[in-house]
């Protein structure tokens, strides 16, 4: 039988998911527009890079008090998701240059 907690980290997964969909659409329409110029490209990708990896090690030193703990998956999806919804700010800029704005 499902646990609260596992109830609860599903649906933060499914929100994360969600919200990194909403993300990757504009992201991808950006990559076509710069199909033709691989240097423009090759930085976008390299910003992107760099901002996963601070999303993720960000997620790891606020959750680090709980590693090993039953609640610390819980609290990685949160604060992934809550870095996701940072990121959904910014989305409706990132959507603008994808529609050349």
């Amino acid at each position: 039988m499902p646990t609260a907690r596992s109830i609860s980290t599903a649906c933060a997964g499914a929100a994360r998911d969600r919200a990194d969909a909403a993300l990757n659409g504009p992201y991808k329409q950006i990559v076509g527009r710069l199909a033709d110029n691989p240097g423009k490209t090759k930085r976008l990708i390299e910003a992107e890079k760099a901002w996963i990896a601070f999303r993720d090690a960000e997620c790891a030193f606020a959750n680090s008090d709980t590693e090993g703990g039953s609640i610390h998956s819980m609290e990685v999806t949160l604060c992934g998701r809550c870095s996701r919804t940072f990121a959904r700010s910014s989305c409706g800029a990132i959507s603008n240059v994808a529609r050349g704005i």
